[in-house]
């Protein structure tokens, strides 16, 4: 038998309440035609006269019964009674003799205490099987109420998701302020970065401005060698020409001041230039961090997109699901309205038949009367059960829009997460290039420094070599100070790269923790998100297994109903021919007293009459005497 009774089971035969096992028809032990006496009528009405009382109307319920196949001519009750009389005349010319009194010779009843024993024994199953009937009336109540109470706790359940979904939604509306709010940052971040590359383009220029000046210096450097060469050799053949070198050192002495100036102002140059690439560092750490918050961002934009994916495949599914729901709900609709359509043909034909049983016997007319008010209430219920199904459809066709409204903005919003994805990776892109800029930077310095170094080395060789020329110790002081000044720069840069350095290791290994605890958050996320689908589903599946079981329920209380309004109209039959035999008893036992009462005057009169004879007797005997 299938679980969901009414909806995968076959129509129910509609049970006649006069097929049972108290009806003639169906066991002909109880049908008194059977223990007919012979020389007398049965006492009970059979099947054959009690529809044919009046012509008009035919037999209550529609089944065919052997005496009723044949076509029958109309006659009257009173002509039915005498040609059944004669038949029986017929037949039975001579009268067998029997045991019983004269009483039951009269009245031609002789079995009728056994038909209403047994007619008693039935009121009483019939009784027995109503008491059932009520108690598991009673009982199928007790199920439908907790149907109810757990259809209550799936509707508490169900408006908790709600809530979920609800607080879900604020959530993304929060994230997609955020979002907004990087966006800006963002913004921000590529105007910071277009203002450090125009202070790098001018970092640049003054490096170009500084690498010429220092080619010139070097120029003079070498012309300055050469003419301390020559000095020498001056020095050293023409010793007359003392004051000529003098002067000549004293104009080379008032160039070597301004190369000092020079110097002193490449100096400042350079230091401006140092608190520049400080600058610019800082910034490129700032960068970089933006970077790492902009490749965080991106995990969490790939998150939520691949969340937003799962939650659109969840929606589908429970769309194919609501369209299944819909399906089945359309095939019970419409085998409610036939089963509705069958009822109504067969509660017509049966008002039509109790009205016109109405016309006939005044207790019957009572019956059909409740039977009707039975059936106006199974009517109501059958209604309002369409009308509940009706609104379930509607409701059902609500949601589906709500949830395609819902799909359509998990769409969009896939779009717009998709759209900032590609914004993303392309400023990650152009963070890189920078960065790449920034290394070439960094090359070009250290290719610099190693030509400060060089240029270092062979101003210490000068210096050696103006050390062994004797030159005055005021240049050879100055040249010192310069060496310094330049090793003290170099020691500075260096100082610098390996800042710089370190910065950039940090911010490696900052960005590879951020990416593992973004691992673990998706992870985290995709676990919490297949538990809520497990829930969900489950929560699903109870909800149709207890829409399921109530429908059954629905259904079992509905057969048992009808059962029991089977059971009272058989048992209502069975109390009115009770009623019947009760009277016709009544009036046989009012007739056999009354002939008793006659046989009794009778009997006295005859007595009368031979006491008074007796008297008569004794005087003549005395006037004989």
């Amino acid at each position: 038998m299938s679980d969901r009774f009414g909806v995968d089971s076959p129509p129910r035969v509609f049970n006649s309440p006069y097929a049972t096992a108290a009806s003639m028809d169906y066991n002909p032990m109880y049908r008194m035609s059977e223990f007919k006496v012979q020389g007398g009528l049965s006492p009970s009405t059979s099947e054959m006269n009690l529809y044919s009382f009046n012509s008009r109307s035919t037999s209550p319920v529609g089944i065919p019964t052997p005496t009723l196949t044949s076509p029958r001519p109309r006659f009257s009750a009173y002509d039915t009674l005498v040609k059944r009389r004669a038949e029986v005349n017929n037949t039975h010319t001579q009268v067998v003799p029997t045991h019983y009194s004269m009483r039951s010779a009269t009245l031609g009843a002789p079995n009728r205490k056994d038909y209403i024993e047994e007619l008693t024994k039935q009121l009483d199953t019939c009784q027995k099987r109503n008491q059932f009937l009520e108690a598991e009336s009673v009982e199928m109540e007790k199920e439908r109420n907790q149907i109810r109470f757990e259809m209550r706790g799936l509707l508490v359940n169900n408006e908790d998701l709600l809530r979920t979904n609800t607080q879900l939604n604020n959530e993304m509306k929060r994230m997609r302020e955020q979002m907004l709010e990087m966006e800006r940052e963002h913004q921000s971040m590529g105007e910071r970065y277009r203002e450090m590359e125009i202070e790098v383009k001018e970092a640049r220029d003054m490096m170009v401005e500084a690498n010429t000046q220092e080619y010139a210096f070097n120029f003079l450097q070498q012309s300055l060698k050469n003419k301390l060469q020559d000095a020498d050799e001056n020095l050293e053949r023409q010793t007359q020409h003392a004051q000529v070198l003098a002067e000549k050192l004293w104009l080379a002495e008032r160039q070597l001041e301004e190369l000092e100036v020079d110097k002193d102002t490449k100096d400042k140059r350079t230091s401006e230039l140092n608190s520049t690439i400080i600058r610019l560092e800082t910034e490129l750490a700032e960068a970089l961090q933006a970077s790492t918050q902009a490749s965080a961002e991106m995990n969490l934009q790939q998150k939520l997109r691949e969340d937003a994916q799962h939650r659109v495949d969840e929606l589908e599914e429970s769309l194919l699901e609501k369209d299944q729901e819909l399906q089945r709900l359309q095939n019970l609709v419409s085998r409610l309205q036939g089963e509705v359509s069958g009822k109504l043909i067969d509660k017509e034909q049966t008002l039509e038949e109790e009205i016109q049983l109405r016309e006939r016997i005044q207790l019957q007319c009572k019956q059909a009367e409740r039977t009707v008010d039975d059936l106006h209430m199974e009517l109501q219920s059958t209604n309002q059960a369409r009308d509940d199904l009706a609104k379930q459809l509607k409701q059902a066709q609500e949601k589906m829009i709500d949830l395609e409204s819902d799909l359509e903005e998990l769409h969009d919003s896939e779009q717009r997460w998709a759209a900032k994805h590609k914004r993303a990776i392309e400023q990650t892109e152009q963070l890189q290039l920078k960065l790449i800029q920034e290394k070439d930077l960094n090359d070009q310095l250290e290719t610099e420094k190693a030509v400060m170094e060089r240029q270092l080395r062979e101003l210490r060789l000068e210096v050696d070599e103006l050390q062994s020329s004797r030159v005055q110790e005021d240049v050879i002081s100055r040249a010192e100070s310069r060496v310094k000044e330049l090793e003290n720069s170099l020691r500075t840069e260096e100082r610098n790269k390996a800042v710089l350095t370190n910065t950039i290791s940090k911010l490696e290994r900052r960005i590879n923790e951020l990416s593992d605890q973004m691992e673990e958050e998706h992870r985290i996320a995709t676990e919490q998100k297949d538990l809520m689908t497990q829930r969900i589903r489950s929560l699903k599946r109870q909800l149709n297994e207890a829409e399921e079981e109530a429908s059954r329920k629905e259904a079992q209380y509905r057969h048992t109903q009808r059962e029991l309004a089977e059971e009272r109209e058989t048992s209502g039959r069975l109390q009115r021919q009770l009623l019947d035999q009760h009277l016709q008893t009544k009036r046989k036992e009012t007739l056999t007293i009354r002939q008793t009462l006659d046989n009794l005057r009778l009997d006295l009169s005859v007595d009368d009459e031979d006491d008074d004879l007796q008297p008569q007797q004794q005087t003549n005997s005395v006037t004989k005497v």
